[in-house]
Protein backbone atom coordinates (compact mmCIF):
# COMPACT_ATOMS: atom_id res chain seq x y z
CA UNK A 1 0.00 0.00 0.00
CA UNK A 2 1.59 3.52 -0.94
CA UNK A 3 1.92 6.43 1.46
CA UNK A 4 -1.27 8.43 1.44
CA UNK A 5 -0.70 12.45 -0.28
CA UNK A 6 -1.40 15.38 1.39
CA UNK A 7 -4.30 17.44 0.10
CA UNK A 8 -5.03 21.02 0.92
CA UNK A 9 -7.96 21.62 2.15
CA UNK A 10 -10.12 24.40 3.16
CA UNK A 11 -8.27 27.82 3.13
CA UNK A 12 -9.33 29.93 5.73
CA UNK A 13 -8.01 33.46 4.56
CA UNK A 14 -7.76 35.94 2.12
CA UNK A 15 -4.56 37.20 0.37
CA UNK A 16 -4.31 41.09 2.28
CA UNK A 17 -6.34 39.53 5.23
CA UNK A 18 -5.04 40.47 8.64
CA UNK A 19 -4.50 37.38 11.23
CA UNK A 20 -3.72 37.39 14.69
CA UNK A 21 -1.26 34.98 16.69
CA UNK A 22 -2.07 31.51 16.49
CA UNK A 23 -5.21 31.85 13.74
CA UNK A 24 -5.55 29.14 11.70
CA UNK A 25 -5.20 29.86 8.01
CA UNK A 26 -5.64 26.37 6.07
CA UNK A 27 -6.09 22.51 7.01
CA UNK A 28 -4.70 20.18 5.37
CA UNK A 29 -5.67 16.06 5.11
CA UNK A 30 -3.13 13.54 5.51
CA UNK A 31 -2.94 10.00 6.08
CA UNK A 32 -3.31 10.18 9.85
CA UNK A 33 -5.91 12.70 9.87
CA UNK A 34 -6.71 16.63 9.31
CA UNK A 35 -3.92 19.36 10.09
CA UNK A 36 -4.63 22.51 10.93
CA UNK A 37 -1.96 25.40 10.16
CA UNK A 38 -1.61 28.07 12.44
CA UNK A 39 -0.01 31.22 12.08
CA UNK A 40 2.83 31.81 14.66
CA UNK A 41 2.71 35.52 15.35
CA UNK A 42 0.01 38.65 14.45
CA UNK A 43 0.40 39.92 10.76
CA UNK A 44 -0.86 40.03 7.05
CA UNK A 45 -0.96 37.84 4.42
CA UNK A 46 1.00 38.98 1.46
CA UNK A 47 0.44 35.88 -0.65
CA UNK A 48 -1.79 32.31 -1.33
CA UNK A 49 0.81 29.97 -2.90
CA UNK A 50 -1.37 26.85 -3.10
CA UNK A 51 -5.22 25.94 -3.86
CA UNK A 52 -8.01 23.87 -2.08
CA UNK A 53 -7.87 19.70 -3.56
CA UNK A 54 -4.02 20.44 -4.69
CA UNK A 55 -1.54 17.82 -3.37
CA UNK A 56 1.04 19.02 -1.35
CA UNK A 57 4.85 18.24 0.15
CA UNK A 58 6.27 18.57 3.72
CA UNK A 59 8.06 21.71 3.68
CA UNK A 60 6.18 23.42 0.48
CA UNK A 61 5.66 27.19 0.96
CA UNK A 62 2.07 27.49 0.88
CA UNK A 63 1.41 31.28 2.22
CA UNK A 64 4.00 34.69 1.87
CA UNK A 65 3.36 36.68 5.54
CA UNK A 66 4.28 39.57 6.39
CA UNK A 67 4.42 40.11 10.40
CA UNK A 68 2.93 43.44 11.97
CA UNK A 69 3.35 44.16 15.83
CA UNK A 70 0.57 43.29 17.69
CA UNK A 71 -0.10 47.06 18.14
CA UNK A 72 -0.46 48.49 14.64
CA UNK A 73 -2.84 45.46 14.13
CA UNK A 74 -6.06 46.60 12.76
CA UNK A 75 -9.25 45.70 14.63
CA UNK A 76 -12.81 44.47 13.20
CA UNK A 77 -15.43 47.20 12.69
CA UNK A 78 -17.05 48.51 16.01
CA UNK A 79 -21.02 48.91 16.44
CA UNK A 80 -22.23 51.23 19.01
CA UNK A 81 -25.09 53.31 19.57
CA UNK A 82 -22.61 56.23 20.95
CA UNK A 83 -19.04 57.11 20.04
CA UNK A 84 -17.32 59.48 22.04
CA UNK A 85 -14.17 61.54 21.26
CA UNK A 86 -12.20 62.20 24.13
CA UNK A 87 -11.37 60.53 27.65
CA UNK A 88 -11.60 63.28 30.14
CA UNK A 89 -14.17 64.11 32.97
CA UNK A 90 -16.22 65.02 29.96
CA UNK A 91 -16.19 62.17 27.95
CA UNK A 92 -15.58 59.50 30.48
CA UNK A 93 -18.09 60.15 32.74
CA UNK A 94 -20.65 60.46 29.87
CA UNK A 95 -19.28 57.43 28.64
CA UNK A 96 -20.17 55.55 32.08
CA UNK A 97 -23.79 57.14 32.07
CA UNK A 98 -24.32 55.84 28.65
CA UNK A 99 -22.87 52.40 29.37
CA UNK A 100 -25.52 52.36 32.76
CA UNK A 101 -28.78 52.90 30.81
CA UNK A 102 -27.66 50.28 28.48
CA UNK A 103 -26.05 51.82 25.71
CA UNK A 104 -23.22 50.45 23.42
CA UNK A 105 -20.63 52.60 24.08
CA UNK A 106 -16.75 53.16 22.31
CA UNK A 107 -14.69 55.57 23.21
CA UNK A 108 -11.27 57.19 21.90
CA UNK A 109 -8.59 58.42 23.73
CA UNK A 110 -5.30 59.59 22.16
CA UNK A 111 -3.51 59.89 25.39
CA UNK A 112 -3.72 58.69 28.44
CA UNK A 113 -7.49 58.61 30.40
CA UNK A 114 -8.41 61.40 32.64
CA UNK A 115 -7.81 64.58 30.15
CA UNK A 116 -5.72 67.39 31.62
CA UNK A 117 -7.35 67.65 34.72
CA UNK A 118 -6.02 64.55 35.72
CA UNK A 119 -2.75 64.37 33.81
CA UNK A 120 -1.48 67.70 33.29
CA UNK A 121 -4.06 69.99 35.33
CA UNK A 122 -6.32 69.97 38.68
CA UNK A 123 -5.00 66.63 40.10
CA UNK A 124 -0.58 66.93 39.80
CA UNK A 125 -0.60 71.02 40.51
CA UNK A 126 -2.99 70.13 43.51
CA UNK A 127 -0.59 67.19 44.45
CA UNK A 128 2.48 69.80 44.07
CA UNK A 129 0.82 72.02 46.46
CA UNK A 130 0.42 69.51 49.50
CA UNK A 131 3.92 69.01 49.48
CA UNK A 132 3.78 73.06 49.26
CA UNK A 133 2.34 72.91 52.11
CA UNK A 134 3.65 70.02 54.22
CA UNK A 135 7.12 71.90 53.78
CA UNK A 136 6.26 75.21 54.59
CA UNK A 137 4.23 73.77 57.76
CA UNK A 138 7.39 72.49 59.29
CA UNK A 139 9.64 75.17 58.48
CA UNK A 140 7.36 77.18 60.64
CA UNK A 141 6.71 74.74 63.24
CA UNK A 142 8.84 76.37 66.08
CA UNK A 143 5.95 79.02 66.77
CA UNK A 144 3.79 76.10 67.07
CA UNK A 145 6.53 74.86 69.83
CA UNK A 146 7.46 71.95 68.00
CA UNK A 147 10.95 71.81 67.01
CA UNK A 148 12.42 69.85 63.46
CA UNK A 149 15.60 69.33 62.46
CA UNK A 150 16.66 70.94 59.33
CA UNK A 151 13.93 70.57 56.46
CA UNK A 152 15.12 69.46 52.87
CA UNK A 153 12.58 69.07 49.79
CA UNK A 154 13.37 66.50 47.38
CA UNK A 155 11.98 67.79 44.20
CA UNK A 156 12.52 64.19 42.58
CA UNK A 157 10.50 62.46 45.60
CA UNK A 158 7.97 65.30 44.96
CA UNK A 159 7.54 64.73 41.51
CA UNK A 160 7.34 60.98 41.72
CA UNK A 161 4.81 61.31 44.45
CA UNK A 162 2.64 63.43 41.92
CA UNK A 163 2.97 60.86 39.41
CA UNK A 164 1.60 57.96 41.85
CA UNK A 165 -0.88 59.59 42.56
CA UNK A 166 -1.97 60.46 38.73
CA UNK A 167 -1.12 56.71 37.94
CA UNK A 168 -3.52 55.28 40.72
CA UNK A 169 -6.59 57.32 39.38
CA UNK A 170 -5.78 57.03 35.58
CA UNK A 171 -6.10 53.30 36.87
CA UNK A 172 -9.08 53.86 38.43
CA UNK A 173 -11.01 55.31 35.23
CA UNK A 174 -9.83 52.30 33.06
CA UNK A 175 -11.19 49.97 35.79
CA UNK A 176 -14.46 52.06 35.90
CA UNK A 177 -14.56 52.19 32.13
CA UNK A 178 -13.76 48.36 31.51
CA UNK A 179 -16.18 47.08 34.26
CA UNK A 180 -19.26 49.41 33.00
CA UNK A 181 -18.34 47.54 30.03
CA UNK A 182 -16.95 50.51 27.37
CA UNK A 183 -15.02 49.73 24.33
CA UNK A 184 -11.74 51.92 25.10
CA UNK A 185 -9.83 52.43 21.18
CA UNK A 186 -6.60 54.18 21.97
CA UNK A 187 -6.03 56.68 18.98
CA UNK A 188 -6.63 59.78 16.75
CA UNK A 189 -10.41 60.06 15.90
CA UNK A 190 -11.95 61.70 12.82
CA UNK A 191 -15.17 61.69 11.39
CA UNK A 192 -15.73 59.92 7.98
CA UNK A 193 -19.50 60.12 7.53
CA UNK A 194 -22.58 61.11 9.36
CA UNK A 195 -22.76 58.03 11.49
CA UNK A 196 -18.61 56.47 10.91
CA UNK A 197 -15.59 57.46 12.52
CA UNK A 198 -11.97 56.45 12.01
CA UNK A 199 -9.23 55.81 15.18
CA UNK A 200 -6.08 55.74 14.25
CA UNK A 201 -3.00 55.05 16.12
CA UNK A 202 0.39 54.91 13.58
CA UNK A 203 -0.28 52.07 11.31
CA UNK A 204 -3.83 51.08 13.32
CA UNK A 205 -6.81 51.71 12.22
CA UNK A 206 -10.09 51.14 13.75
CA UNK A 207 -13.38 51.77 11.63
CA UNK A 208 -16.51 53.46 14.21
CA UNK A 209 -20.07 52.87 12.89
CA UNK A 210 -22.65 54.86 15.66
CA UNK A 211 -25.94 56.32 16.26
CA UNK A 212 -25.11 59.28 18.36
CA UNK A 213 -21.63 61.05 18.71
CA UNK A 214 -20.15 63.52 21.46
CA UNK A 215 -17.33 65.76 20.95
CA UNK A 216 -15.24 65.94 24.72
CA UNK A 217 -11.45 66.75 23.12
CA UNK A 218 -11.17 69.23 26.05
CA UNK A 219 -8.21 71.28 25.50
CA UNK A 220 -4.46 71.98 24.86
CA UNK A 221 -1.73 74.41 25.81
CA UNK A 222 -1.26 77.15 23.39
CA UNK A 223 2.06 78.86 21.62
CA UNK A 224 2.07 82.68 21.41
CA UNK A 225 2.49 83.74 17.88
CA UNK A 226 6.34 84.49 18.22
CA UNK A 227 8.90 84.75 14.95
CA UNK A 228 11.99 83.02 17.11
CA UNK A 229 11.93 79.31 17.82
CA UNK A 230 11.25 78.74 21.29
CA UNK A 231 14.21 77.72 23.62
CA UNK A 232 14.17 74.82 25.55
CA UNK A 233 13.54 77.23 28.76
CA UNK A 234 10.09 77.86 27.30
CA UNK A 235 7.78 74.93 28.48
CA UNK A 236 4.13 74.17 28.26
CA UNK A 237 1.87 73.12 31.45
CA UNK A 238 2.80 69.31 30.01
CA UNK A 239 6.16 70.52 30.48
CA UNK A 240 6.67 71.93 33.39
CA UNK A 241 4.80 69.27 35.77
CA UNK A 242 7.08 66.96 34.44
CA UNK A 243 10.25 68.80 34.70
CA UNK A 244 11.14 67.33 37.79
CA UNK A 245 12.93 70.67 39.53
CA UNK A 246 11.30 73.55 40.35
CA UNK A 247 13.07 76.74 38.82
CA UNK A 248 13.76 80.25 41.31
CA UNK A 249 12.68 82.16 38.05
CA UNK A 250 9.56 81.69 36.53
CA UNK A 251 7.20 83.92 34.09
CA UNK A 252 3.55 82.53 33.59
CA UNK A 253 1.80 83.23 31.01
CA UNK A 254 -1.68 82.57 31.20
CA UNK A 255 -4.10 83.48 34.15
CA UNK A 256 -6.13 80.05 33.35
CA UNK A 257 -7.08 77.35 35.81
CA UNK A 258 -3.34 75.28 34.95
CA UNK A 259 -1.71 78.78 35.10
CA UNK A 260 -3.37 80.02 38.75
CA UNK A 261 -2.29 76.74 40.21
CA UNK A 262 0.91 76.06 38.96
CA UNK A 263 1.27 79.90 40.11
CA UNK A 264 0.13 78.53 43.69
CA UNK A 265 2.19 75.42 43.77
CA UNK A 266 5.79 77.57 42.86
CA UNK A 267 4.69 80.38 45.46
CA UNK A 268 3.50 78.49 48.22
CA UNK A 269 6.40 75.77 48.11
CA UNK A 270 9.27 78.65 49.06
CA UNK A 271 11.92 75.88 48.79
CA UNK A 272 13.91 78.10 46.81
CA UNK A 273 13.85 82.07 46.98
CA UNK A 274 11.30 82.15 44.06
CA UNK A 275 10.02 84.89 41.60
CA UNK A 276 7.44 85.40 39.34
CA UNK A 277 6.14 87.37 36.56
CA UNK A 278 2.76 86.26 35.82
CA UNK A 279 1.15 87.58 32.33
CA UNK A 280 -2.53 87.21 32.41
CA UNK A 281 -4.44 87.32 28.79
CA UNK A 282 -6.20 90.80 29.76
CA UNK A 283 -6.62 92.99 26.67
CA UNK A 284 -4.59 95.14 27.77
CA UNK A 285 -3.06 96.25 31.02
CA UNK A 286 -4.37 99.45 33.38
CA UNK A 287 -2.35 101.55 35.61
CA UNK A 288 -3.81 103.70 38.34
CA UNK A 289 -2.89 107.17 38.55
CA UNK A 290 -0.67 107.92 41.74
CA UNK A 291 -2.68 108.93 44.78
CA UNK A 292 -1.48 112.30 45.11
CA UNK A 293 1.51 113.99 43.06
CA UNK A 294 0.97 113.32 39.59
CA UNK A 295 -1.70 113.87 36.80
CA UNK A 296 -2.78 110.88 35.21
CA UNK A 297 -1.23 111.49 31.78
CA UNK A 298 2.16 112.51 33.78
CA UNK A 299 4.90 110.10 33.42
CA UNK A 300 4.98 109.03 36.98
CA UNK A 301 1.26 108.42 36.56
CA UNK A 302 2.06 105.96 33.80
CA UNK A 303 5.27 104.12 35.45
CA UNK A 304 4.95 101.91 37.97
CA UNK A 305 8.42 101.51 38.54
CA UNK A 306 8.72 105.56 39.21
CA UNK A 307 5.40 105.48 41.34
CA UNK A 308 7.46 103.27 43.88
CA UNK A 309 5.89 100.28 45.51
CA UNK A 310 2.33 101.96 46.96
CA UNK A 311 1.72 103.76 43.42
CA UNK A 312 0.67 103.72 40.32
CA UNK A 313 -0.43 99.84 41.57
CA UNK A 314 -1.75 97.97 38.29
CA UNK A 315 -4.93 97.19 37.80
CA UNK A 316 -7.47 94.93 35.29
CA UNK A 317 -10.94 94.79 34.73
CA UNK A 318 -12.53 92.06 36.10
CA UNK A 319 -14.70 89.90 33.60
CA UNK A 320 -17.69 89.32 35.89
CA UNK A 321 -18.02 92.25 37.63
CA UNK A 322 -16.00 94.87 35.50
CA UNK A 323 -14.98 96.59 38.42
CA UNK A 324 -10.94 96.89 38.77
CA UNK A 325 -9.11 94.18 40.30
CA UNK A 326 -5.56 94.77 41.87
CA UNK A 327 -2.78 93.12 40.81
CA UNK A 328 1.23 92.79 41.55
CA UNK A 329 3.22 91.27 39.04
CA UNK A 330 7.12 90.60 40.12
CA UNK A 331 9.57 90.77 37.79
CA UNK A 332 12.52 88.08 37.50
Amino acid sequence: MGKVPNVMGTIEVEEGQFVAAGQTLASVETGKGTREIKVGSSGRVTGILCQEGEEVKAGQTLFLFEEVAEEEMPMEPLQAGLFIIGGGPGGYVAALYAAKHGISTVLAEQGALGGTCLNCGCVPTKALIQSAHVYRSMKESAQFGVTAGEVRADAEQIFQRKDQICDELRAGVEGLLEGAGVTVVAGQASFTGPNTAVVKKGAREVEVHFDNAIIATGLAPSVPPLKAPLPETVMDSEGALSAGHFDRCVVIIGGGVTGTWAYRSMWWSTWTTFWATWIRTWPRWCWTPPRSGASASSPAARSPRSAGPTRGRPWCPSSRTGRRRPWWPIRC
